[in-house]
């Protein structure tokens, strides 16, 4: 497990800024990611180089990601969040392969979907969040990595949601993503997306980012 602020790697791109929040009870090291003045400006913060190398991993079975985050007040409209297995973190764009948690201009509705090559499976509804109130989200591949798990709970343990996806699994090596949260939006200078940490079990590969 990697705390934010001791993550590998992080990036205001497109002109949003990155700060770290050493101030929240129960959560040392947070990343605050936040949208500047422009529109569809915000971060990332990944397990690999921002710049490259972005696609180290497929699924061989037994991967897990798990994070814990907070939706900032600049969720409510006009945001775009990405939490889990990602090829890309473009604006306002699904990546080509990948398995997350995302939040897609529709206020605080945490959806999650499967992608292998721009094929995607999805979830309608994981669960409906509040705005600054923490969150832990899963990411659970199994032995085979023909079905994958994801699962949300609210601060105090409560599971809110679980579901199982066994479609549009990218589990062969053309199809390889990196391990990230990421968010952008359209409204001004507001806070998006606070991460407390990122956690990656490799699976049964043993595959982990280039540094």
């Amino acid at each position: 497990m990697i705390a934010a602020s001791n993550t590998l790697h992080a990036d205001n791109y497109y002109g949003g800024t990155i700060a770290v929040d050493n101030g929240v009870a129960g959560h040392p090291g947070v990343y605050v990611i936040s949208s500047s003045a422009s529109n569809n400006t915000g971060g990332v913060t990944c397990l690999y180089n921002v710049g490259t190398a972005k696609t180290f991993k497929y699924f061989e079975g037994g991967e897990v990601f798990m994070t814990s985050f907070s939706p900032r007040q600049g969720v409510s409209s006009s945001a775009f969040i990405i939490l889990g297995f990602a090829s890309s973190h473009l604006v306002n764009a699904f990546p080509t392969d990948g398995a997350f948690f995302y939040m897609n201009n529709d206020s605080m509705i945490l959806r999650i979907m499967t992608r292998k090559a721009s094929a995607n499976t999805f979830a309608a509804t994981a669960a409906t969040l509040t705005v600054d109130q923490w969150y832990t989200a899963k990411i659970e591949v199994n032995a085979t990595a023909t079905a994958i798990t994801f699962s949300v709970w609210n601060s105090v343990g409560t599971l809110l949601a679980t579901q199982d996806i066994t479609t549009n699994i990218p589990n062969t090596s053309a199809n390889r993503f990196g391990v990230e949260a990421h968010a952008n939006a359209s409204y001004g200078v507001r806070a998006i997306l606070s991460v407390d940490y990122l956690a990656y079990q490799a699976g049964t590969s043993g595959q982990y980012p280039n540094r």
